[in-house]
């Protein structure tokens, strides 16, 4: 019994002082477990991650959190450890954005993508084109297999290389011709440019050293000898839509063809007097419009002119442009499109 109660009253005389040095050894170890939490709240708390799923790209990724798609190269260079955008990883994390740039730049702000439009024009390789001087070209055509000169796909050529100019099999070229004197302005009567009219696509078959073969792939015109080829340069049909120049005014030259015709009707490819030079690019386009003089005769037999309200015939969609002139497609057209007639940009309700 005395045994048992000496043993009772040494425990409890211990226990406070075990305690004591117990709390002291897991003191440090708990504040250390808290610091290190804490450096991880903060680490996270400087931004906001995404972690990367199955079938994710940057270009997904960006649409859904900036509504964009075309900032994904924002998105990648923000997390420098990715060497290569189209190598991301499920599991791994992207930093987003950071919290200072996400309150200073709310999400209504953001400007939306604007949708992008496209027009279709499958007869691109025939448009031709105006230029201050003739382009020489590579070579000549010299005769043709059939001795016919109304060739269809198909038909074989023969051409004669310019000096220093080098043909192998397979290339192809634009045949072309141009007109001999430059075409006046029809208004002011100055030179605007040669024109040019492309007549097919050739195909060389067979290079010799004193002559090519070349087979007809492509042909839009009736192609006769000493017609000329150019490279070819493949153009795209599909045409991004993208706005007209404010307050552009221009005037309608000729038609892209080898006549002498000067009223045209909806389908019809024309040359402006505006190109490069002007702002003028693929894929803008313009209303066609009249305002024609008229002329009376007042109480007093004095001749009068009035200058009525201009009128919108028709439009244009720009599909080559050189530097000073672009080859347009008569879009649509209430009435026939004459030389002469004025392209605007913006409604012509309001010109003087």
């Amino acid at each position: 019994m005395p045994t048992t109660s000496f043993r009772t009253s040494w425990c409890k005389a211990f226990f406070p002082f075990c305690l004591f040095w117990l709390t002291a050894m897991l003191s440090p170890m708990i504040l250390h477990g808290k610091e290190a939490r804490k450096e991880e709240t903060v680490r996270f708390e400087t931004g906001l991650y995404y972690t990367i799923q199955r079938g994710d790209t940057l270009w997904d990724i960006s649409k859904q959190f900036y509504d964009s798609s075309y900032i994904w190269p924002d998105l990648w260079q923000k997390n420098e450890y990715i060497p290569n955008p189209n190598w991301i990883y499920p599991g791994n994390r992207i930093k987003l954005y950071d919290r200072i740039e996400q309150n200073a730049i709310p999400a209504q702000q953001r400007k939306k993508e604007k949708k992008r439009s496209f027009f279709t024009y499958d007869p691109i390789d025939r448009v031709g084109f105006i230029r201050k001087k003739a382009v020489i070209g590579s070579g000549e055509v010299i005769g043709s297999e059939k001795q016919k000169w109304l060739l269809s796909v198909g038909d074989e050529l023969y051409i004669h290389s310019d000096e220093g100019k080098k043909f192998d099999v397979g290339d192809r070229f634009f045949v072309f011709r141009h007109s001999e004197a430059s075409l006046e302005h029809p208004l002011h009567g100055d030179e605007v440019g040669i024109q040019h009219l492309i007549l097919g696509v050739l195909v060389m078959t067979e290079v010799l050293p004193d002559i090519i073969t070349a087979t007809v792939v492509e042909a839009y015109e009736e192609i006769e000898k000493g017609d000329r080829l150019m490279p070819y340069k493949r153009r795209s049909r599909k045409i991004e839509t993208v706005d007209a120049v404010p307050g552009l005014e221009g005037i309608i030259l000729s038609a892209d063809e080898q006549n002498d015709r000067t009223v045209f009707s909806e389908g019809v490819v024309v040359f402006i007097d505006k190109g490069e030079v002007d702002g003028v690019r693929a894929g803008q386009a313009y209303d066609i419009y009249v305002q024609e003089e008229e002329t009376f005769r007042d109480r007093d037999r004095d001749t009068r002119h009035l200058l009525p309200p201009p009128v919108v015939i028709g439009r244009i969609l720009i599909l080559h442009t050189e530097k000073t002139t672009a080859t347009v497609l008569i879009t649509s057209a209430s009435r026939d499109v004459c030389i002469g007639d004025k392209i605007h940009a913006d409604p012509v309700t309001g010109l003087p």
